[in-house]
């Protein structure tokens, strides 16, 4: 039987109608919670992903900021934009530009551990400061990195309504190491009680580990990376890669890092890429962008939103 689509748009919605709900009672108080990009180099899959950002924003209520430095911008710079964001009261969350330093981009020469470690804690809503990174490790409460969150409560999902049971005990195997979508989401399959291996660059046979995975997470950036070979049957297989691939006709498609067509017919539950993952992300910034404005105005929000 082909798996169950777990359909990221329509748990997002579910979760941007309950935020938007709060959004409004901050806004009786008038506050009105805002949310600040800020974007270094041009790049499509950030330009899109921008776009989606603002859009949900503006869906619940919650103002979007963009924040575009020139090309060929100085760390001095950078540091000045994010330091009149942690001052700005007006300003809840900031999210910074994926890949900043990355060779061949007009940002490279940048460090984007330097501008993650200048980000107030209170308004990091990507949870990629080493301070909130530091609280995730230790189980403490914290903004953790969206995509990892949007990861791990997808899984949550699917076990709970496909398999009716939780992710104690699960047999859970994690593709991909980086310190803001591998690691976190092992540490936070580990806190959930899952049992996590954590599969890099160095691991010499990658399906002696995923094979026996109940729970399979994709997340590093190669399209096509796991095939039906790799996917146990029965498992939850979630696909947070995003990969840009040639469609013909001069025209390109998004994929995951999953073979879709073919691990989609051995799964019990798989992420669509888009879709999936996503679109949860965003809704995840969006509740942490509340989570920070209801802190400044001490205004108690429901313990699960």
């Amino acid at each position: 039987m082909p798996a169950r689509i777990i359909d990221g748009k329509a748990i997002a919605q579910e979760r941007r109608t309950r935020l938007a709900e709060h959004v409004r009672q901050l806004a009786a108080r008038g506050l009105r919670p805002c949310l600040a990009a800020v974007s270094v180099h041009a790049d499509a899959g950030w330009s899109v992903y921008l776009k989606n950002q603002a859009a949900a924003c503006a869906a619940v209520g919650i103002a979007h900021r963009s924040v575009e430095l020139p090309p060929g911008c100085s760390q001095e710079d950078l540091s000045e934009a994010i330091e009149g964001l942690n001052a700005d009261g007006a300003v809840h969350g900031i999210i910074l530009q994926n890949r900043l330093g990355a060779p061949g981009t007009s940002s490279a020469g940048l460090s984007e551990f330097h501008a993650q470690a200048q980000l107030s804690p209170d308004k990091d809503v990507e949870g990629v400061s080493p301070a909130n990174l530091g609280m995730v490790l230790a189980g403490r409460p914290a903004a953790a990195p969206c995509t990892a969150v949007a990861a791990v409560e997808l899984a949550k999902w699917a076990f709970a309504n496909v398999h009716g049971r939780d992710l104690r005990g699960v047999e859970a195997v994690v593709i991909g190491a980086s310190t803001t979508v591998g690691k976190p989401t092992a540490q936070l399959l580990l806190a959930a009680g899952a049992t996590v291996t954590t599969c890099h660059i160095d691991t010499r046979d990658l399906g002696a580990h995923t094979r026996g995975a109940e729970l399979l997470i994709a997340a590093v950036g190669r399209a096509g990376l796991v095939g039906v070979e790799l996917v146990k049957p029965g498992a939850v297989v979630i696909d947070v890669g995003i990969n840009r691939v040639d469609a013909g006709d001069g025209k390109t498609r998004l994929v995951g890092d999953v073979d879709f067509a073919s691990a989609s017919q051995v799964a019990s539950a798989i992420t669509p890429v888009p879709g999936g993952v996503g679109p949860m992300t965003i809704a995840c910034l969006i509740r942490n962008t509340l989570i920070s404005a209801a802190r400044r105005e001490n205004y108690q929000l429901e313990k699960r939103l």
